[in-house]
């Protein structure tokens, strides 16, 4: 862990109205008030001229505590209430912000970076490290419950179900504890050749019913059984020759089908039962997936956002905004929204029926996460490492 030492967090209070950007003159800008409907709509969408407004900012560490740039991947976990919101830091803390003014409730020391993304379910957080521990606090004073040590550095956001908790890891292993205290109940390990390539993080698992959808760096997607994690089934959709074999895109059912992705193979779709590929979009390094309706959104390594049909995985749009850096995974918000982090100008804002581009949010620093939405609030992260609550316009 880099050395470095800490004064707290600093918070600054803005109001929510129009021009609130203008105290950031180079954080924000617009694209016009009036754009065109962008490819094969044929039609004018007025747009306001702030989609989003900061409300507030919190500094999670000191800006010198790392001399090098550092990527925060966790997004905040927002309570289902959304009262609060649970984020990690670069310096081995997590900390618990009030969601309304951003002020710090409790803070604890989990040694390690600590950018992971935590879930918040019946007053409990539930955290996957980069140390290699799971752990759990009660929400409402950060009291620990339980830790337990995994056989590697968690790699995505837990997942509950009924009184389990399943984590998959960096080394390839999805764990499943029980959630109450703990105990290890099963897991399953896929092998990794040690001449290959593997992307950074994982997919979290999917559970339908008593079957857990799991894909995994060696190409493989896998249907356990929930209860003892028995494998039902198996299926490699990326080709052996493949530089990036992961499939890395957490499963999502839409529409009776099954979509992943991976680095090297695109957006696929899949029948649930047989795992037999149902329709492919090309488009290199896919991001998680964004939902809504019979429309997929997804960003490319390439930089390129797109929409999909989610029947048959045809393109709707699909636009580059010539922004340098990686895009991070798309995020719905209301107001016909579309949000993607980036890690040259910090946050995008499309048009979600065109993919016009409508904003650009830049106060340096640039972002890995994508923001977490609740309503018509959008909680997000800067490389930076500060924290941004920010209203979101209709």
């Amino acid at each position: 862990m880099i050395g470095g030492h800490r004064k707290g967090l600093r918070t600054w209070l803005l109001a929510a109205v129009a021009g609130t950007t203008a105290l950031l003159p180079a954080a924000c800008s617009s694209i016009g008030s009036t754009v065109g409907g962008g490819p094969g709509q044929g039609k004018t969408v007025i747009l306001p001229r702030q989609v989003l407004n900061v409300v507030w900012r919190v500094g999670l560490v000191d800006s010198d505590v790392f001399s090098s740039k550092f990527q925060h991947r966790g997004t905040p976990a927002v309570s289902p209430d959304g009262s609060r919101l649970v984020v990690g830091a670069s310096d081995g803390t997590i900390s618990c912000l009030r969601s309304q003014d951003g002020a710090l409730l409790w803070r604890k020391r989990v040694e390690g970076p600590t950018d992971s993304e935590a879930l918040i379910e019946n007053g409990v957080v539930y955290l996957a490290a980069a140390n290699g521990n799971a752990l759990t606090y009660r929400l409402k004073d950060g009291k620990l419950l339980w830790q337990t040590t995994l056989p590697g550095p968690g790699a995505a956001r837990p997942v509950v179900t009924g009184d389990k908790l399943l984590v998959m890891t960096t080394v390839n292993e999805l764990v499943c504890l029980r959630k109450n205290d703990g105990k290890w109940l099963w897991s399953h390990k896929r092998s990794f050749r040690s001449d290959r390539f593997k992307v950074l993080g994982a997919a979290r698992p999917l559970v339908v019913g008593d079957v857990v959808y799991g894909g995994f760096s060696d190409g493989q997607m896998v249907k356990l059984d929930l209860k003892d994690g028995s494998v039902l089934q198996s299926r490699q959709l990326v080709k052996g020759g493949a530089t990036f074999a992961d499939v890395d895109v957490d499963p999502v059912m839409v529409g009776g089908s099954l979509l992943t992705g991976s680095a090297s193979g695109g957006v696929l779709a899949l029948d649930p039962a047989t795992l037999e590929q149902r329709w492919n979009y090309d488009i290199d390094a896919p991001s998680d997936l964004a939902v809504e309706g019979n429309r997929v959104f997804v960003t490319g390594g390439d930089g390129s956002v797109a929409c999909l049909q989610a029947g048959n995985g045809k393109e709707v749009w699909k636009v580059n905004p010539d922004q340098e850096g990686l895009l991070s995974a798309p995020v719905i918000a209301s107001g016909g929204w579309l949000l993607v982090s980036s890690e040259d100008v910090s946050l995008l804002v499309f048009h979600r029926p065109t993919g016009t581009r409508v904003q650009v949010f830049n106060p340096g620093k640039g972002a890995s996460a994508p923001p977490a939405v609740w309503k018509n609030r959008a909680f997000w992260v800067s490389n930076g490492e500060t924290v941004y609550a920010m209203a979101i316009s209709r």
